[in-house]
């Protein structure tokens, strides 16, 4: 593990709704592998986007720029990397990073993520299960509709179902922001935290990335955990999670 003369600061990025309180634990976890320097910086509800990241950044641009020597970036979720790529902004800041550590990120953007992460914002999901029989009835009237505008056929009415059911549940709107993640500059070394029972950001998708970094000459490590759910790496596995980290900041810092 890492002796407490290493000399690197840890700023923590948090996930999209995440309270000062929960990321206690990633701090208590970095004591333990003996970096004491470490600042979290919560997500809250209303940062939302890169407007919103560059916004609350900047309240702990000055606390980031009082940190001591190399900087260590710990990213967790896209709401996370949101506040990282923010942070990455500030020229004076950006070069003191030299290596990064992403949770449960990246991640594509899909109906299903996106109504996952909206159940989990307090008193969303009661509202979501009262409305879900009114958006099953007009996903299936729109379908219908389509389908008699058209030649009414069964295999055109199947075809239509399952070409709507794609783009609803599985089609990304919009996947530039894992573009932008996959082809940022390389930074540094980067070891990806993930699990295959992640059902907001798919280990397909971060495995990717992965191998492209790694192709274009980023130094990249990757570790699967075993039935840990979302952002929940760390709470689950605590031994493990705290092992991988030592043992990736030790080659890159020791």
């Amino acid at each position: 593990m890492l002796g407490k003369t290493s000399g690197a600061s840890v700023v923590v990025f948090g996930w999209w709704g995440c309270s000062d309180r929960q990321l206690q634990r990633v701090e208590e976890m970095y004591k333990t592998i003996g970096v004491e320097s470490v600042l979290c910086i919560s997500c809250p509800w209303g940062c939302v986007g890169e407007e919103g990241a560059q916004q609350h950044v900047k309240l702990f641009v000055d606390q980031v720029r009082a940190l001591r020597g190399k900087l260590v970036a710990h990213t967790f979720s896209n709401g996370g990397m949101w506040l990282q790529r923010a942070m990455l902004t500030e020229t004076d800041v950006s070069g003191r990073f030299c290596c990064f550590i992403l949770d449960s990120t990246p991640g594509l953007l899909t109906f299903t993520t996106l109504t996952g992460v909206m159940a989990t914002i307090p008193g969303v999901k009661k509202g979501m299960l009262c409305f879900s029989p009114f958006l099953a009835f007009c996903f299936y009237r729109a379908v219908r509709i389509v389908a008699e505008k058209t030649s009414g056929h069964p295999l055109v009415q199947f075809g239509l179902i399952c070409a709507l059911c794609f783009m609803v549940f599985r089609n990304p709107f919009n996947d530039r922001y894992q573009r932008s993640v996959r082809d940022a500059p390389n930074r540094g070394a980067e070891l990806y935290l993930y699990s295959k029972e992640d059902r907001l950001v798919s280990w397909k998708n971060v495995e990717d990335v992965v191998d492209f970094r790694a192709k274009t000459g980023v130094a990249t490590r990757k570790y699967c955990f075993v039935g840990s759910p979302h952002i929940a790496h760390l709470k689950t596995f605590p031994d493990a999670y705290a092992k991988q980290v030592g043992d990736f900041l030790e080659k890159q810092l020791g």
